[in-house]
């Protein structure tokens, strides 16, 4: 299940695995315009995978005047607020995830072609 909340923190008390993440979507319509939406993703996961998703989006950049044409009135929520119960939430383990960045480049390359032909956006997400 999940419900909105107005909550700036985990409930106290509770272990969570907490990850903030920048990132953009790049969005459009039928090829007839495209916006990329710059945000910042905050995810808590409690050890039974309950938790919460909080994303806010920030302006919209635009490529050109049509682009901006096409937006309006298309936005969504600013902020997404999501909670959700157990077992609903989960988390890949980075602990062993290497430093060295020609090491960290292999992972990143294996990662990538491991998802090539999904239908996610996040191809590699740290």
């Amino acid at each position: 299940m999940v419900s909105l909340s107005t909550q700036t923190q985990p409930p106290t008390g509770q272990t969570y695995r907490y990850t903030k993440t920048e990132g953009a979507a790049l969005l459009g319509g039928s090829g007839t315009y495209s916006v990329l939406v710059p945000e910042t993703r905050e995810t808590w996961i409690a050890a039974d995978g309950s938790g919460r998703i909080r994303t806010v989006k920030r302006a919209a950049v635009y490529f050109g005047a049509n682009d901006r044409a096409e937006w309006q009135g298309k936005e969504t929520s600013r902020i997404d607020d999501l909670s959700y119960g157990p077992g609903k939430l989960s988390y890949k383990d980075l602990s062993r995830t290497p430093t060295d960045p020609s090491a960290l480049k292999d992972v990143i390359i294996a990662s990538m072609a491991a998802s090539a032909g999904s239908q996610s956006s996040t191809q590699f997400e740290v």
